[in-house]
């Protein structure tokens, strides 16, 4: 109920949004989840700055550490290159602030208890889970 409006509010107010799979997507929600999909840098830091908006108005509070930024490529893609909590695409370091702090880059991440990599494979999940098994 407190963030009903926020897919309305970032689909009617960004120009841009991203397309995934083949679907339009302005935000994935679930529960107090958010993912903010975007096809560049400058998108993903107006969406985080609608987000950021729609948040304060609500007397809500985005936890900055828990939020990270990542960037989808192919596996053989060699101009994105992670290093040390930061992420650089074509030699552009990708920064992305939220309450004028920047935002962590990770190469892998737990959404709805599935780890994803950036190269959109589910390894990672699945080393995970056979060594949780073991």
């Amino acid at each position: 109920m407190y963030v009903d409006g926020l897919r309305l509010k970032l689909g009617s107010a960004h120009p841009r949004l991203c397309r995934l799979m083949g679907v339009i997507v302005a935000v994935l929600l679930y529960a107090d989840d958010a993912a903010l999909p975007a096809d560049s840098a400058e998108d993903l830091q107006f969406l985080a700055a609608l987000f950021e908006e729609f948040c304060n108005d609500r007397r809500l509070f985005i936890s900055t550490p828990k939020t990270f930024v990542t960037v989808f490529h192919s596996a053989t893609a060699t101009g994105v290159i992670y290093q040390d909590g930061h992420v650089f695409v074509d030699g552009v370091k990708v920064s992305i602030k939220i309450y004028d702090s920047e935002i962590v880059a990770t190469q892998s991440f737990k959404y709805l208890g599935v780890v994803l990599g950036s190269t959109c494979n589910q390894s990672a999940h699945s080393d995970a889970r056979c060594l949780s098994f073991d």
